[in-house]
Order: structure tokens, then C-alpha cells, then sequence
């Protein structure tokens, strides 16, 4: 803080030595032979207004400056965000998680396919979460205005929110491990791409003209209703479908979502799930026979 000062008392020191130059030439005695009284005066007026407007422009010069140096923003730089991330890093302990926790969940379907052998439907989504962290909240304006960085989830707490109905045996990982974005004000958004296997009741009666009817089931797998409060993001109750793919045998005519609260008989405590049906219908360009 006190460097910012250290050019304005630099050039009012200047000034000084200027003021004390010129009260030498006006202390100089006049020689009355060559000069008459007329020509000391307005002399003397001269150096006097030179004086005043070598101190007014330095003066005026250092207002501006103190005034730019007040109102300009300050720019976001690489300096600013590696402090940023290794001050809110500090001290932070991942393994627990924050009190009156809301996490806002929601998913954006890609693609589908579907195992009719195996019962299982398997679907490629953007899996979105939000959440609030207060512990990563910080003030904006002691890092140059920076109000969102990016940081690998593994570096922070996430949620425990899996598919309940997951088919793949704890084989293959289901999500990737991206980066999170985390905001000033503490608020968190992950969204994972994810490759997920799901159990379906199949009903093969009616092929190839038949509708299936498919669940996605999630919840927390650990944190109870009462230590997290899990309710849809952007309170959509259905899955995204703006950025699906349409290449599969089958085509989704139905798409909504339903919140659940469930009591398990290994514990007290509620839980809550979120469930994304989706009415899937088999392409009839496409049928196959069964027999």
C-alpha cells in the first residue's frame, strides 16, 4: 500500500527543489543601472507565475493519478488465481462436508442404448450438480476481481450421489473425474460426463412393438435426508434432452422425473432419491423378430 505513495513524495520532493532554484534567481538582486524599476517588477510577476504553475501541474498530476489509481478495476492475472487457490486450498479438509448442505441434481441424456438380453439400458449423460461450500468463498476484490475458478474435483468435497439401480457390478467408472467450477460466493458446479449401465424391467411381449419404461435412480449413497437435502437442478423434473443423440434402435416418447423419500429398515433416517423415467419406444423401421 505504501509504495503506491512513494512516486507522488518522489516528485513533490522535485518540486521542492524547484520552488527553492527559483526563489535563488528572484532573491537576486537587480542591477538598477541596466534595469528600470518597471522591468524588476514585471520580472519578478514572471518567475512568480512560472513558480505557481510548476506546483499547481505537480499537484494536479498527482490528484489525477491518485484518482486513477482509486476507480480503475483491477485485472484478473495468473498471480491473482494461483494465490487465490492456494488460500482457499489452505486448511481445507475434503473428507468433510458442509453444514445445511442443498445439492441441486440433474441429468442431460446423450445417448441410449439398450441390452435386451441383459435387461439393462445403458446411457451416456452429463450428470449436473450444484452445491454450496461456504469454506471456498472468498472476496473478489483482494484477487483482482476473480470470481470463478477451476479446480479438480478431487481436490475438494463432492457429493456421494451414485445410480442406485447401477448394473455395471462396480466395474467400469462411471464418471470422470473433471474439473469443477467454484464462485466467490462459495457456490459449486460439477458437471461429469458419465457412462452409465442401469437395470430395466424389460416386458419383450409386445416386440417389436413394444414401450419400455426406465428408470435412472439416484441418491446419496451415504448422507441422509436430514444431513442433505437432494431436490432437482434448475427445479426441472425431467432429463435434458437438448443435446441428444437420436442413433439408437429406440426413440423416447416419455421423459419425467419424481422425487422420493425412502426409510430403509438399516436405518432411521429418510433418504431421498431422485428418479428420471424415460418411455422408451422400439423404432418400427428397425424391428427385430423374437421368438
Amino acid at each position: 500500500m505504501c509504495s503506491r505513495y512513494i512516486p507522488i513524495v518522489q516528485r513533490r520532493f522535485r518540486v521542492l527543489i524547484i520552488i527553492h532554484k527559483i526563489q535563488q534567481i528572484i532573491g537576486v538582486a537587480p542591477n538598477c543601472a541596466d534595469s528600470s524599476l518597471e522591468e524588476v517588477k514585471m520580472g519578478f510577476f514572471t518567475k512568480f507565475l512560472l513558480c505557481l504553475l510548476v506546483v499547481s501541474c505537480t499537484f494536479a498530476e498527482d490528484a489525477v493519478n491518485e484518482v486513477a489509481a482509486t476507480v480503475a478495476p483491477k485485472t484478473v492475472t495468473n498471480d491473482n488465481r494461483g494465490r487465490l487457490i492456494t488460500d482457499i486450498l489452505k486448511n481445507y479438509d475434503k473428507r468433510s462436508y458442509p453444514e445445511h448442505l442443498s445439492v441441486k441434481f440433474g441429468i442431460t441424456l446423450i445417448k441410449i442404448d439398450v441390452n435386451e438380453d441383459s435387461r439393462v439400458l445403458e446411457t451416456d449423460i452429463w450428470k449436473k450438480m450444484v452445491w454450496s461450500d461456504p469454506r471456498l468463498a472468498w472476496d473478489a476484490a483482494e484477487y483482482g476481481n476473480e470470481t470463478v475458478v477451476r479446480l479438480p474435483v478431487s481436490e475438494i468435497w463432492r457429493p456421494d450421489v451414485v445410480l442406485y439401480n447401477d448394473a455395471s457390478h462396480g466395474g467400469a467408472v462411471q464418471c470422470k473425474d473433471t474439473n469443477v467450477l467454484v464462485y466467490n460466493t462459495g457456490k459449486v458446479l460439477w458437471v461429469p460426463p458419465c457412462h452409465l449401465h442401469s437395470y430395466c424391467n424389460f416386458t419383450l411381449d409386445r416386440a417389436p412393438l413394444d414401450v419400455q419404461n426406465c428408470d435412472l435412480k439416484f441418491g446419496s449413497w451415504t448422507l441422509d435426508g436430514l444431513l442433505l437435502d437432494l431436490n432437482f437442478y434448475k427445479d426441472s423434473h425431467q432429463a435434458d434432452l437438448s443435446d441428444f443423440v437420436d442413433i439408437s434402435d429406440w426413440e423416447v416418447t416419455g421423459n419425467s422425473a419424481e422425487r422420493k423419500v425412502t426409510y430403509y429398515s438399516c436405518c432411521a433416517e429418510p433418504y431421498v432419491s431422485l428418479s428420471f423415467n424415460l418411455a422408451l419406444k422400439r423404432k418400427s423401421h428397425r424391428g427385430s423378430c423374437h421368438h
